[in-house]
């Protein structure tokens, strides 16, 4: 009876870790175009980082980064609220503590995607105030 209970018990974990892996899988297949926007638009910046030495300090520095990725203008746009993304140019993507990289300017039902270091965050307006922001750069006033 032991050795039975033992088998159904591997045999559950077996099947609750196959199911597990499986959504999790469904779930990065569904994240949201602006959060992979923020984390692609991440991708590009720290490249940029790499091969000038320093952070971009405009768009141009890093089109060929971007364009590797994708439709920049695509990129570059929330989809959640139309309008391009804030983005704190010439900030160190490895700061310690991580900064605020970019967000999206309006969002959406009162929070909105935020590229805070490496991770896309989804903040509110409160939320966001409290992380750290680059030299030169604070939250938004809304």
């Amino acid at each position: 009876m032991t050795r039975v209970i033992s088998f159904f018990l591997l045999g559950l974990a077996i099947a609750l870790g196959g199911m597990t892996g499986c959504r999790k899988t469904a779930m990065s297949k569904s994240m949201q175009q602006s959060p992979q926007n923020l984390m692609s638009f991440g991708k590009a910046y720290r490249e940029a980082t790499l091969r000038l030495g320093q952070p971009p300090a405009s768009l141009d520095q890093m089109a060929q980064e971007l364009k590797d990725l994708g439709d920049t203008d695509q990129l570059l746009r929330s989809p959640e609220d139309n309008e391009n993304y804030v983005i704190h140019w010439g900030a160190a993507a490895h700061a310690n503590p991580a900064h605020v990289l970019a967000y999206e300017k309006v969002g959406k039902d009162g929070k909105r995607y935020v590229l805070w270091g490496h991770i896309v965050w989804f903040l509110t307006d409160e939320e966001l105030k409290t992380k750290p922001f680059p030299p030169g750069y604070r939250a938004p006033a809304k």
